[in-house]
């Protein structure tokens, strides 16, 4: 027998020799949230298997292999979640809990197929994963939400790890379900060719893999203790009254200014609170109370502060200005300014010149 490959299966087999390429080049990096990914890519890529034998079959009972393949893919997205909570520093509770919904599903999909309700089977298989997908999706885009507010109280510079590429990649895999379950059939109602659809999705689920193997690769990961503030129990706590906390946050402010800390761009809060003799929860209680700022906020105003002076005093270049006053990157400079003075750099040296 000729076999036969449309375009859309050739977006396929692509999609599955990157996965699987992917898969060992994360197990490879050797850090357990990376190892989580390989999971979601393997998983993920195995899900298209069986459509690959569908255009080679016209028969009912081999057609019921793409239940399995939906099936297969529940087991792609707790791996996701998994990997996003690692990567916070947090485990998810019942971790383990979270992998029995596929085998369950499957059972009772399985006993729906041999009962002769295929089609009702399929229903549910194909809604089971819409409604995993979103909840799970809702779950990533709430914790990466938390993870950045923690971390402004703790970091200066916070672009390389706010996860900001994760959330964008999860609302793009909502968005891929979406086109999945809901595109598809409208498509096909209007008289769209169904191939060329699914090659698009193929192609569009390809490049998600890569962009999201990228950004895993890429993303600097700290020690929990790195980025949540610990709570002290009652008998720790300080009690700092009105006074206190003014006196230490006239104090942090003017060793900020002296020894221009904020300079540094890697500093930190427990850097900060180490230089005062506090701890971070007190040092935090002190920027917060005192200066009605965020660790984040705070250091950012002395840096936007520096960079204004450098850019009305001196000929250096705004990139120039931006590494000086402590910033790492240009984008996180230019948002900063504008937030603090409504111009841009370069519209804040040529209004001042001006």
């Amino acid at each position: 027998m000729m076999l036969t490959l449309s375009m859309a299966s050739l977006a396929a087999i692509i999609q599955i020799v990157v996965a699987f390429f992917l898969t060992g080049l994360l197990v490879m990096v050797a850090r357990k949230d990376t190892r989580w990914l390989a999971g979601f890519t393997f998983f993920f890529g195995v899900s298209f298997l069986p459509y690959l034998f569908l255009e080679q079959t016209t028969e009912p009972a081999h057609r019921q292999m793409l239940v399995w393949s939906s099936w297969l893919s529940m087991f792609a997205v707790p791996c996701l979640h998994s990997y996003a909570a690692s990567v916070m520093g947090r485990k998810p509770a019942y971790e383990w809990a979270h992998f029995l919904v596929a085998p369950l599903v499957g059972a009772v999909t399985y006993l729906l197929i041999a009962g002769g309700s295929g089609a009702i089977a399929g229903q549910i298989l194909r809604w089971g994963v819409v409604i995993q997908v979103f909840a799970y999706g809702c779950s990533m885009l709430a914790g990466v939400w938390r993870y950045r507010v923690q971390l402004k109280q703790t970091q200066s510079n916070i672009d390389d790890l706010d996860l900001g590429w994760l959330s964008r990649l999860v609302a793009l895999l909502i968005a891929l379900m979406v086109a999945d379950i809901g595109l598809f059939p409208l498509l096909e109602l209007q008289g769209v060719d169904h191939q060329k659809a699914q090659f698009y999705f193929n192609f569009f689920s390809t490049l998600y893999l890569l962009w999201l193997a990228r950004g895993a690769i890429n993303q600097h990961v700290l020690p929990r203790e790195e980025v949540s503030v610990p709570v002290p129990s009652k008998a720790d706590t300080t009690g700092l009254d009105a006074d206190s906390i003014k006196a230490l946050a006239d104090e942090l402010a003017l060793k900020m200014e002296k020894d221009q800390l904020f300079q540094k761009p890697t500093l930190t809060l427990g850097q900060l609170a180490d230089e005062l003799g506090l701890s971070r929860h007190v040092a935090s209680e002190v920027l917060n109370k005192g200066h009605g700022r965020t660790f984040y906020d705070f250091v950012n105003d002395h840096r936007v502060e520096k960079a204004k002076a450098l850019l009305t005093s001196t000929d250096k270049t705004v990139l120039e200005a931006a590494f000086e006053a402590g910033f790492n990157n240009k984008a996180s400079f230019n948002r900063a300014f504008k937030e603090r003075t409504g111009l841009t750099p370069s519209q804040y040296r040529q209004k001042i010149a001006a």
